[in-house]
């Protein structure tokens, strides 16, 4: 009898933990946040995320109000909501609220949203690159002060066999320039090609610049590519033709944990596009 309510204690806190660490249920997705920017005109941008069955959704932005409903997502993820903006000028800092209404009020609000230009950054070594082993690296990163309009992202290192619709982690969320967010340290953020490139449009434009990396080193390009590309440029027969060598690699990677730092990141055909591309897909970006 002791030993009974002992095992049902113990499952009781292991559930608790479980129910503890669970994301909330009315969230944003993965990318947005303070002090993000969101695409201006001629686009229109887009804001999403996830709520309870059925409930609805206001945003409120310069005292408009937008309303949906959420809806079951694809594949069988849980429920989801989007709502397109009207198009905007280059402006900002603006405060955007969020309402979820279901069994009780749920309010979330992003504060300095910015209104610009939104460039997506990707690839592979050329682009991990960071800031900190550019040349004049210190000098370079307390330059980053001058540019509070140019705001920063890094998508976290992820693979997966099948396309998904939201990042499963962020490296870096939305940022203001600083020498913590621009320097953190080598092949970490920030991107030094994407850095130099968004501050000389910034210089040019003098507007809000959006810089979103997502990249990954020591990566083919079919790893980056969506399995349609891949069909079109007749990329499928290799992959077939390379079986029996990745099963050597799976294996020389199970024996030798230093693997990806010695040879580069995953290969596999569409594992990046999956994980790292194919979520900001839902997202407005200038290109």
């Amino acid at each position: 009898m002791t030993m009974s309510i002992l095992t049902v204690t113990v499952l009781a806190s292991v559930l608790a933990t479980v129910t503890l660490s669970a994301p909330p249920v009315f969230r944003l997705a993965s990318y947005y946040g303070d002090h993000m920017v969101l695409q201006m005109e001629p686009h229109q941008s887009i804001i999403w995320g996830y709520g309870e069955e059925n409930s609805d959704i206001e945003v409120n932005l310069k005292e408009k109000i937008y309303t949906t409903t959420t809806y079951q997502g694809p594949d069988g993820i849980q429920w989801i909501w989007k709502i397109t903006l009207d198009v905007m000028p280059p402006s900002g800092p603006f405060s955007i609220e969020i309402k979820h209404h279901a069994s009780m009020t749920d309010v979330i609000t992003l504060r300095d949203v910015l209104f610009g230009d939104v460039w997506l950054c990707g690839g592979q070594s050329n682009m991990v690159f960071s800031v900190t082993q550019a040349f004049n690296a210190t000098m370079e990163a307390m330059l980053s002060y001058e540019y509070p309009y140019i705001r920063l992202f890094t998508v976290n290192l992820n693979e997966s066999e099948k396309a998904l619709y939201d990042l499963e982690s962020v490296e870096e969320p939305w940022s203001v320039p600083s020498p913590a967010t621009v320097s953190a340290g080598a092949f970490k953020y920030f991107s030094a090609t994407c850095w130099f490139y968004g501050r000389n449009l910034y210089d040019h434009l003098q507007y809000p610049i959006g810089l979103l990396v997502s990249s990954y080193g020591g990566t083919p390009v079919e790893a980056w590519s969506s399995p349609d590309a891949l069909k079109v440029c007749n990329r499928t027969e290799l992959q077939e033709a390379n079986n029996s060598k990745k099963s050597d690699i799976i294996e020389a990677k199970k024996n030798d944990p230093n693997w990806d730092a010695k040879f580069g990141g995953p290969g596999a055909h569409s594992v990046l596009w999956n994980a790292m591309i194919h979520p900001l897909l839902n997202i407005t970006i200038k290109g």
